[in-house]
Parts: structure tokens; sequence; C-alpha cells
């Protein structure tokens, strides 16, 4: 999170991924792996770590706006409305 937070992106991709297999039912691994995506551009990437954390926590909207503005990015302009993920 330290890397993310100094705009080190790659290396924060790097420690989100091994933390994500450290603990594959971790939401917040997920949604921080797919933050840092978003911003590099991986927005294919980023919108399926999306898709997984809200799996795992449905009830944070805010994952669910994440997902949406990633869709929309990506062109996927029809699931951008829908809750289903």
């Amino acid at each position: 999170m330290v890397l993310h937070a100094h705009q080190q992106y790659a290396s924060a991709e790097t420690c989100y991924r091994r933390a994500n297999l450290l603990a594959l039912k971790s939401f917040e691994w997920f949604y921080y792996l797919a933050l840092v995506q978003e911003l590099q551009g991986k927005n294919a990437e980023a919108a399926g770590h999306l898709r997984h954390a809200v799996r795992l926590k449905p009830e944070y909207t805010a994952a669910h706006l994440r997902l949406a503005d990633v869709l929309a990015t990506t062109g996927y302009l029809d699931e951008c409305g829908s809750r289903k993920s």
C-alpha cells in the first residue's frame, strides 16, 4: 500500500498479486489490485478483479461504481448499469 501511495504502481501491483495469492478470499487485495491496474491503463484486467471483489463483498458500493467506470472505459456500456457481476 505504501508503494501504491507513492505512485509506484507496477511494484504495488506485484505486491498486491502476491498478497492475493496468499488470501484468495480477501476482498481488499482484489480491490487494490484492480485500482493500480486501472491507474496503469490495464482496464480489462482491472474489470476482472473488480468483478471478483464485488462477488466477495457485494455491499461495498464503491467497488460497484469503480467497476462501472472501468467497464465504461473499456466499452462495455451494457454491463455498466447492471448490479450483477
